[in-house]
Order: structure tokens, then sequence, then C-alpha cells
């Protein structure tokens, strides 16, 4: 594919543009900022990060098929190398490749934020609207002041749809993603306390999330979840500014557009669901490749997207019943170690208390299907919880006995404060480190358990999926 040619690449950078070789003539295919990454034809931009400066891997990112090099200054041994075009600022040399994508790119771009679920709704839309068009969706979790202009600075003119995942941390890092991408819907998954340390309170976790409205063309839509506290008040933060932005809502609310009625588990991995757009008198159902209820309640997202900005609304539904949940967010793995037959549940890409309860209920309705199973957690640390780190953990409690857990495998220094609130039968084992439980983990475990693993990016419970897939 050729994505950038060399005449547009000037084009577009002719004011970061320090120096480039009039030999270089090939067609670039892809951005890359990490030299690791194999490539044919990719031009990579070396950014200075905290640990790691990219200029120091120019050797490595040629091996790996780069053709080309963006770079703020040029090491000894590449003097002279036609390869490299010498910019004044390779940060702001990506952004404004990002810029210049967005700028020429005549789709639809599609944004979603939220504290729970972008990543997943990302991958759902993804599935659907390649039915509508040629669609182009971030990759994995570039989601941040990095891998969104990264993203951008990767889609084609010639795709119908984008769809970009933002993320934050912080007050203010969502506005210049939005701002940049230009989307015609804004998503908001929902607002709960996740990454709630760096914050103030949770409303202004809802205001940062509501700042995805800020680059949200004129006539463009708002898709927020009627069924979250904050909904008025994001409600209003969307309906803000000079440009007129239309507001669609879903939820179980009577009042949400998209209205959630009911779901009818059919098996281990597929439901029926049955829901009203806009008070319609007919219900719309269709099937879906996940009894996961979080999972469910987001597909409503799709469907007001397909509603919104789709070509078929028909053929997106249908392929709704083929999501493939991605890696570490639920995902079900059928597996035999040692004998047993486990089924695992990888949840381990991250956690918050709300993603937390919602995997808990999800048990729930998977031992319907298998109710001879045991259903065991092996759950870690949830972090950047600040102050109410404690309070939160322990909040668990409730729901792992209102779902009926079975046993419980505790993993890091705040699931400790568990220890007390479950009885004794229930706690299997408390670790400091997850790869602890991994080592441990086989000999507490029955034929036909099923097995749930979570915890935080930081505390690393993935390495407990592997363990019992790979070793």
């Amino acid at each position: 594919m050729n994505l950038w040619k060399i005449n547009d690449l000037k084009s577009a950078l002719k004011n970061d543009i320090i120096t480039i070789s009039s030999s270089l003539k090939s067609e670039v295919s892809e951005i890359v900022i990490d030299s690791r990454k194999k490539t044919i034809s990719g031009l990579f931009v070396a950014i200075k990060g905290e640990h790691n400066d990219g200029h120091d891997f120019l050797e490595q990112v040629f091996e790996n098929g780069a053709i080309a090099a963006l770079v703020e200054k040029i090491p000894s041994k590449f003097e002279n190398d036609p390869r490299l075009i010498l910019v004044k600022n390779s940060i702001h040399t990506l952004e404004n490749l990002a810029i210049a994508a967005r700028n020429r790119f005549q789709g639809k771009i599609i944004a979603v934020t939220g504290s729970v679920g972008k990543t997943s709704v990302k991958e759902m839309l993804r599935t659907v609207f390649s039915t509508q068009g040629k669609t182009f969706a971030t990759i994995g979790n570039l989601n941040n002041h990095f891998g969104l202009p990264l993203s951008l600075a990767n889609l084609s003119a010639d795709y119908d749809y984008g769809i970009f995942e933002m993320g934050m941390n912080h007050l203010g890092e969502i506005e210049p993603l939005s701002k940049m991408a230009k989307p015609h819907v804004a998503i908001i998954t929902t607002v709960t306390s996740a990454h709630i340390g760096n914050f103030k309170n949770e409303e202004e976790i809802a205001l940062a999330k509501s700042e995805i409205f800020s680059g949200l063309l004129s006539g463009g839509f708002a898709i927020i979840n009627n069924d979250n506290k904050h909904i008025e008040f994001l409600k209003t933060k969307a309906a803000q500014g000079n440009n007129f932005h239309q507001i669609t809502t879903f939820g179980s609310k009577e009042t949400s557009n998209i209205r959630l009625y009911t779901i009818e588990n059919i098996d281990i991995n597929h439901s029926k669901v049955s829901l009203r757009i806009n008070s319609a008198k007919d219900q719309i159902s269709y099937v879906i490749n996940s009894i996961n209820e979080a999972t469910i309640c987001n597909s409503l997202i799709v469907v007001a997207c397909l509603k919104l900005i789709g070509k078929s609304f028909e053929d997106g539904l249908l392929a709704l019943s083929k999501l493939e949940t991605p890696k570490g967010r639920g995902n079900i793995i059928k597996t035999n170690k040692n004998n047993l037959n486990l089924t695992i549940i990888d949840d381990s890409y991250n956690a918050n208390l709300s993603s937390m309860v919602a995997g808990l209920k999800f048990l729930s309705n998977l031992k319907n299907f298998q109710p001879n199973s045991r259903i065991i957690i092996a759950i870690g640390d949830m972090l950047e919880m600040g102050v109410v780190a404690k309070s939160e953990h322990q909040a668990i409690a409730h729901y792992i006995l209102e779902n009926k857990i079975d046993g419980v495998f505790l993993v890091g220094e705040m699931m400790a404060e568990l220890i007390p609130l479950l009885p004794k039968e229930k706690i299997l084992a408390h670790f400091n480190k997850s790869s602890e439980l991994a080592e441990n983990l086989l000999s507490s475990l029955q034929d036909n358990d099923i097995l749930f693993v979570k915890g935080s990016r930081g505390t690393r419970m993935d390495k407990i999926v592997d363990k019992l897939i790979n070793n």
C-alpha cells in the first residue's frame, strides 16, 4: 500500500523539514515509531522518550525494512545518509503528518473514549464497519499523545471509515487529540473512578472525558451512556460551543434513544439482544457473539453508529454475531493442562471496580452453561486508585459473595484487604506477585474449573494465563 508519496510527504511537512535527499524516490507504506517493528517501505520517526531515544536504533530500523527515517539529529555514523530526513522536532513532525492525513481524508471519523470498554468498542466498531466500507482502526491501544498521531498518520486517503481510541490519565489530554482527529462521531462509553488517583473526584474524570466533544465537527454526533450518573453533565458539555451537535443516548432507561429491552443467552458464546430505537414500536433483534452484559451494552453504541453513519444497517447487525474478543479483555480459552479441562476467562489487560464487577456478573452467566463447574477467580491489585484504593478493593468482597464465586486467589498488597471480608474457605491463597501465583496455581485447580483472571496492567496477571496455556 502506498500511504505517502514522497512529494505529498514533502508538501505536508514543508515547514518541518530542514534537509531531505533528492535521491529519496520510493513511496512510504506505513509510519512507525517502534524500531523493533518489521516493515516494508516504512518511514521511521525517531522520538526521544523517557527511557529510549529512537536515534540510537537507526541501524535496527533499516535492518527491519524502513526506507527512511525522520530525525531531529544525525548520528555520526549516518552522516550524509540519504535515508535520513532532518526535521526541527520529531514529535511535532509526527503531529503535522497526522494533521495532513486527516485533512486529506474524505471518509467518516469515529472517536471513542471512556473509563471502561473503549478498546472493546473500538474493535467492535472495526468488525461491524468493515461491512460498511474500507475501515481503519487504531492498532492495539495506541490512544495517547504519541499513539493517536501515529494512528492518524497511517490513515490512508482511500478509507471510508477511521475509528480512533482516545485515552487519558489527566485533564487536558483528550482535547488536543480530538481537535486533531476532528471526528464526525464522538463516543463516551461510560465514566467511572478508573485512574481516579490522578483526579480530584469522579466529576473531574467526566470533565476530562467530555473533552472528546471539543473536536467534534459541526453537525456531528455525540453518543453517551444514558445509564451513567454523569449523563446530564455530559449532554451539557456535548451541546456547548458554536457547533451544533446531535446527541444520541444508549442504555436501559426509557429515555434512551437506543434502549436495551432484553438479553437472552443462547449458549456459552452467543446472546440474542432486543432493543428499540427512538421509541419506535417495533423491536430490533440481533445475535451477538458474547454473553458478557458489559459487551452487550456496548453493542448499543455500535447500533447507534450504524444508524447515524452506516450504509447497510442489516449487514452491520449480522457482523455482531462474528465478534472476536481481543486478548486479555474477557476472551474465553478452553484448554487442557495436566489432564484438567479448564475454561479460562482472560480479562488480564486492566482493571477497575466497574470492570471487575462486570466480570464477576459475567461469570454468573457462564455458570448457567457449566453448572457443575467451580468458579475460581485470580484477581490482582487495581492501580491508580489514589485515596479510594482501600475502599474500592474492599468493595469487591460484596460482589464475590453476590455472584457465588467458589474460590479466590489474591495478588498484591491491596487485594489483601479482602482477606478479613471473605469466608476463609473461599480464599485459596494470597501472593505478592502474579509470577508467584502462576507457579503455584495449577495444584489448586480441579477438572472443569472456570478460572477468571483480572488485574491492572502493572500486576502482570497475563503471566498466569501464559503459564497455563503455553508452559
